[in-house]
């Protein structure tokens, strides 16, 4: 099988048309243990850098860093911090408006004789529960500031997070220099958007390998898509995944939305394999997600979908919304299509029914069940 090939350009910023795929982060959050549902670290990154490659690098993360814990203690949310100006800061938190809405965020501004807090709650907190596992920090300053070196010491010692340090400056021999001086200095891990590594810095973003790893998305961006299609349009999970009926499932999604959400999914593999004790050396012989494993990430999966949603533009209904829907399910799609309102953007234990009455929380168990025959059958057509 020869993988799909993609376009790459040089005006973006991680040299894909797909966005928000930064190549060679799939394994920055990995290191240690994996985050299961009993874990109580969670996974921290500062990003530091020019404001349009933050931007890319921010909702990579924000798409890709979703563990069970959060369903057992939901102060472990994945933290993104961001070193960023004032009016960066708010940009970024218009374009995303409706993810910022509903997310926890701090504004931390350094500028002055003492740090200066402002604290966004979600929306609808205190009326619904939390459904948005990544909250944001925005700290208006420099990598320089001593309060913040201190700051990042202490993050780096702490053993209940994952804290890394993200350099995307335009210049990559920036990011390799200071990415080395921050290590040292600082004791903790970097990571630099650069074409190669240096000591104590791991390279991303510029590698060789963008295009292969593209191609890879795309190509199991289609596996799911058609085992969502077999799985509730025919009837029946496949068992395997026939490349001519792969190819014309694929051919009938024509909104560019939906192709994106299904290679933000399979984006998230290697972390919920690695949540599941498994890596990548083992994508030949992952046969199967027991009962156990699937109820351990399908709430996961939700909350992942729940963040791809909102940084797509989606919100959740409102209250009035929500009760019209309640009384009459037909509504349901009807917001959605007109309103891009969404009644299933909520927490995992709030879902209900579909519009034929069956639960909303079993599409998250089949993506789950699928992980196993998509990644075998990727792998396998890769050695073809």
């Amino acid at each position: 099988m020869s993988e799909t090939k993609v376009k790459m350009t040089a005006n973006s910023p991680y040299g894909s048309l797909v966005p928000f795929v930064v190549p060679g982060l799939e394994n920055f959050a990995f290191e240690g243990a994996p985050l299961g549902y009993d874990a109580d670290a969670r996974v921290h990154l500062l990003i530091a850098g020019d404001s349009g490659r933050v931007r890319e690098l921010a909702m990579f993360a924000a798409l890709s860093c979703h563990y069970p814990n959060y369903e057992r203690d939901n102060r472990l949310r994945t933290r993104i911090s961001i070193v960023c100006g004032r009016s960066d800061a708010e940009d970024l938190r218009f374009e995303f408006a409706e993810l910022f809405d509903n997310s926890w965020w701090r504004s931390v501004d350094l500028s002055g004789n003492a740090p200066a807090v402002t604290v966004h709650a979600p929306l609808y907190h205190g009326r619904r529960a939390d459904f948005t596992d990544i909250e944001w920090e925005f700290i208006e300053g420099r990598l320089s500031n001593p309060l913040l070196q201190q700051k990042i010491k202490l993050w780096a010692a702490d053993p209940r997070q994952r804290f890394t340090v993200a350099l995307c400056y335009d210049d990559a021999s920036r990011n390799l220099n200071l990415g080395a001086r921050i290590a040292s200095r600082l004791g903790c891990r970097v990571i630099a958007d650069a074409p190669e590594s240096a000591p104590g810095v791991h390279a991303y973003g510029r590698c060789a390998d963008a295009e292969a790893l593209v191609s890879r998305y795309m190509a199991m961006a289609r596996y799911l898509n058609y085992f969502y299609e077999a799985s509730y349009n025919l009837g029946a999970a496949p068992v395997e995944l026939p490349e001519d009926k792969v190819e014309a499932a694929w051919a009938k999604v024509a909104a560019p939305e939906l192709q994106l959400s299904n290679i933000y999914n399979v984006m998230t593999m290697p972390c919920k394999m690695r949540t599941l004790g498994h890596d990548r050396s083992q994508w030949d012989t992952f046969y199967a997600v027991s009962a156990r494993e699937t109820e351990a990430l399908a709430a996961t999966e939700h909350n992942r979908w729940s963040v791809e949603r909102l940084i797509q533009g989606t919100r959740p209904c409102t209250d009035a919304e929500r009760e019209a829907v309640m009384a009459d399910i037909s509504l349901k799609k009807k917001y959605k299509k007109e309103r891009n309102a969404h009644f299933d953007l909520v927490a995992f234990d709030e879902l209900g029914v579909d519009e034929t009455g069956l639960p909303v929380e079993r599409y998250d168990r089949a993506l789950i069940a699928a992980i196993p025959l998509i990644v075998s059958t990727y792998n396998n057509r890769r050695h073809e």
